[in-house]
């Protein structure tokens, strides 16, 4: 029997059976007289030298699962085999199911999916409500711990368990897995290519070939064991041709492989044989050793939703005849591809690790961003399974150890929520959606730092050799400083200090395991940073800007300032230097990094030693070590504890992709990027003379806007620098600046302008605008201690509203509503000169100087 999209040139489909009749002069054979009368037909080939063989199960079992009727059989077949043929195979149909017990246990093609749990997915008219009935009936039943509240070792744990005890094989899903087969005739929704059937026959590529294939078909049927079934699957591209090495035709093999297992499943299932049931979920690693050691056995399910998705077939690959017997169009097919293998895949490897390529896309289809659908809750689930599996049984394979021992941190618990391309308000079906993803969020987090805490505190425990397994230790902190825990502060304000305290002590734990489990750490120095100058020229000339820097870390992917605005220019160039002071006698790794978007020249010089030059993309010192698509350079030096070397950064960017990071590690020191406190200006440097103390009501002519209020924030205004301002109404700006209503505008300041009342605000800037619109009476008292301060304020407020923390640049760095005593932790940002801005209800401001030491 030939395939329906490739062989019937008159746009009938071929290769589905059914159930109603025995043709009489078969009636008196039995069960294996009638199959075996019936494979015969089942392996003829056609005029077009195409069979039923080459696109089905080795016995059409396939077809005997499903409730195919018999006028389907003939209607699609008719034009393939002779009416004797069709009729052998009708009955060959029927007698499986007989001598299988299938009969009273047929599945609807039209309805019930292959592999589904429970046959069909979770009701639901669109993937956000599938996605939220998922999460009320499964998720909240079977994971209970993290619809609650973990906040204890103990809850982490009950949820790791809850977490792995989940069957994916058993328990439903919001997604629709693919149906056996689609067929326009049954309705336009069931023309696609998204099925299990092969769009293009796997024949045999020579007689010999033949011969040998049926053999190993006939043994597997006569011992459908999980030896002869490998046997058989891993000859699969050495017998057989799908026609051709195109996209779509590599897409068939790999549906012929997914079909071959499912038929075994099912046999296994109702002979009662557990071989290979007993492996599921299967790893895909290998084929056994017996038939082919050296070829990869890729989840051939999972394969298919990364094809879909990186080698999209083109509709030239597919014969006229299959196009025309879809419904709609052929991209809209392929996307509907990609999630649903994707997530089967996974249901028969949940730790991925051994999947094979573009494993990293499937969580980006569930989460919406590839498949085009919402499914946050699943998404949710998905790497929190994954990260699960991975903790005990991922690279176990490969390193032959208890993964434990090498990997106990988990990347997911640093992330935070990003919509991608797809608007954060289509992910959800309700409120209660919402709030369901917010709470099972917050829990995976939490679970997630407990583990590691629990696993780092084992190793150092035992004694174990350490290594992190969180990527970069950098970034890893930050994130989970920067991303985590404000969106945990968002979820969950009745939480705040318990989170924050949290977060803290799994940074901290990381930090002393990377210590060799030694909590005590060297008295740190009296650095303030480097001293930084800005020039618009790559070649160090035309200079825009100086100042000290108190890190040197504008890494791209932590929300960072850029080093200079884009407006002040094509490219930067920048110089960095004071000095640096270790820690440590010892060999130190210095490093700097940048993103993958730029690719810039920078040299390090210690002592007047060059580390590490890499300019106009020529290495001269140090190593490059690639990472994750970023670059990250290296030298080495010996440094004496105490002791202040002297250090000169320089850095180039031809573009305004501005990325760079300067971190340091030795056998000691953890890595991390240089601190403040190690680093120091060189003596005699420039001083700010904008940075002065002035009382609080003080402005800063700078204005910004924020949610259609004007703020005005002190933080003074450098010779030589370059302002920008936001008009609200045309303004003129003295001497001489004008601007429209709404738009932007850049003034340079050739003195340091400290206004010291609103008058003078009035007066000598914005004197369009009247002194009533500036003036602003502040009557509510707000009060802040202590000030200056080295992390906690505590922030009293006789009223309701808002308050908001902005640094000095007017970037706002965090939101929250009034409360009349609330602390905030500002342990999160460098030393210097922030404001905090109390809203009152009636839109008015009032602020307050903070310094940060």
């Amino acid at each position: 029997m030939t395939h329906r999209k490739t062989v019937l040139l008159s746009g009938v489909f071929i290769g589905l059976f059914c159930l109603s009749m025995r043709h009489t002069y078969l009636n008196s054979l039995t069960n294996a007289q009638i199959i075996a009368e019936g494979l015969i037909a089942w392996r003829a080939p056609d005029q077009n030298g195409f069979a039923c063989a080459n696109c089905h199960a080795p016995d059409a079992l396939d077809l005997a699962r499903f409730n195919f009727t018999d006028a389907d059989i003939r209607r699609r077949d008719e034009t393939h085999l002779a009416n004797e043929d069709t009729e052998k195979i009708i009955a060959m149909v029927h007698a499986i199911r007989d001598s299988l017990g299938l009969n009273g246990q047929l599945l609807d093609p039209m309805q019930d999916r292959p592999f589904q749990p429970g046959g069909q997915p979770i009701a639901g008219n669109s993937p956000q409500e599938r996605d939220f009935n998922t999460g009320a009936q499964i998720f909240a039943t079977q994971l209970p711990s993290l619809f609650s509240r973990i906040d204890s070792p103990e809850k982490a744990k009950n949820a790791e368990t809850e977490i792995k005890n989940f069957d994916l094989r058993t328990q439903p899903c919001g997604i629709p897995f693919p149906r056996i087969s689609e067929d326009h005739f049954h309705g336009a929704e069931h023309g696609s290519l998204n099925d299990w059937f092969s769009d293009f026959p796997l024949v045999p590529k020579s007689t010999a070939d033949s011969i040998t294939w049926f053999q190993l078909q006939d043994t597997y049927l006569a011992n459908p064991n999980k030896d002869n079934f490998w046997a058989m699957y891993s000859q699969i591209e050495t017998y057989l041709t799908p026609g051709g090495s195109n996209n779509a035709q590599i897409l068939s093999v790999r549906k012929y492989q997914s079909l071959l297992l499912a038929q075994h499943l099912w046999r296994e299932e109702f002979l009662g044989l557990t071989d290979l049931t007993d492996q599921v979920p299967l790893s895909f690693v290998e084929f056994p050793e017996a038939y082919n050691a050296t070829v990869k056995l890729h989840d051939p399910f999972f394969d298919i939703g990364s094809r879909a998705h990186k080698r999209v077939p083109k509709e030239s690959e597919y014969p006229s005849f299959t196009i025309d017997n879809i419904t709609g169009e052929l991209k809209d097919d392929i996307i509907a591809m990609r999630l649903p293998w994707w997530y089967l895949g996974w249901t028969f490897n949940p730790f991925l690790d051994q999947i094979g390529n573009r494993h990293e896309y499937f969580p980006q289809g569930v989460f919406g961003h590839l498949s085009k659908t919402s499914y946050i809750l699943h998404h949710e689930f998905v790497h929190t399974k994954m990260d699960i599996e991975r903790r005990y049984v991922a690279r176990a394979w490969k390193t032959g150890r208890d993964y434990r021992k090498s990997n106990p941190t988990f990347s997911r618990a640093t992330s935070g929520f990003h919509p991608g391309f797809v608007n954060y308000d289509n992910f959800f079906f309700n409120e209660a959606h919402e709030q369901m993803y917010q709470t099972f969020w917050a829990n995976t987090r939490r679970m997630l730092i407990y583990l590691m805490i629990e696993e780092v505190n084992r190793q150092c425990a035992e004694g174990l050799p350490f290594k992190h397994y969180v990527g970069d230790l950098i970034l890893w902190q930050e994130k989970l400083q920067n991303e985590t825990l404000p969106k945990l502060i968002e979820w969950e304000p009745d939480y705040e200090a318990e989170n924050r305290a949290l977060v803290e002590l799994a940074i901290n734990t990381l930090q002393n395991a990377a210590r060799s489990c030694n909590p005590q750490t060297p008295t740190d120095g009296t650095g303030t940073g480097l001293l930084a100058e800005i020039y618009d020229e790559m070649d160090f000339s035309n200079l825009l800007e100086s100042r000290i820097d108190s890190r040197i870390n504008y890494y791209q992917k932590v929300a960072r300032e850029p080093i200079i605005l884009p407006a002040a220019g094509e490219g930067v160039a920048v110089r960095w230097t004071g000095f640096i002071e270790p820690r440590y006698t010892e060999l130190y790794e210095i490093d700097v990094r940048h993103g993958q978007h730029c690719d810039p020249s920078v040299r390090i010089l210690i002592g007047g030693q060059p580390i590490v030059e890499y300019w106009d993309k020529n290495l001269t010192y140090g190593k490059r070590i690639g990472w994750s698509g970023d670059n990250r350079f290296r030298g080495t030096i010996t440094l004496n504890a105490g002791q202040q070397h002297e250090i000169t950064v320089e850095y180039t960017e031809p573009e305004d992709d501005q990325s760079i990071r300067l971190s340091w590690q030795s056998q000691s020191q953890l890595e991390e990027v240089v601190p403040a406190t190690q680093l120091y200006p060189p003596s005699g440097t420039y001083t700010d003379p904008c940075q002065q103390d002035v009382s609080v009501n003080d402005y800063k002519v700078r204005s910004r806007y924020f949610r259609g209020k004007k703020i005005y924030s002190y933080g003074g205004v450098r010779p030589d620098s370059t302002v920008r301002f936001m008009a609200s109404e045309s303004i003129t700006l003295s001497p001489g600046f004008h601007a429209m209503a709404g738009s932007d505008f850049v003034a340079s300041i050739e003195t340091c302008n400290t206004l010291t009342d609103e008058e003078s605000v009035a007066e000598s800037w914005f004197q369009d605008k009247s002194e009533s619109e500036l003036q602003t009476q502040f009557t509510t008292p707000l009060t802040v201690f202590p000030n200056p301060t080295a992390d906690y304020l505590q922030v009293t407020v006789d009223g309701s509203g808002q308050l908001m923390l902005m640094n000095a640049a007017g970037q706002m760095l965090l939101e929250v509503p009034v409360e009349r005593n609330r602390q905030l932790n500002l342990s999160a940002w460098d030393a210097g000169i922030y404001f905090l801005i109390y809203q009152k209800e009636d839109g008015a401001f009032e602020h307050r100087k903070v310094i940060k030491g």
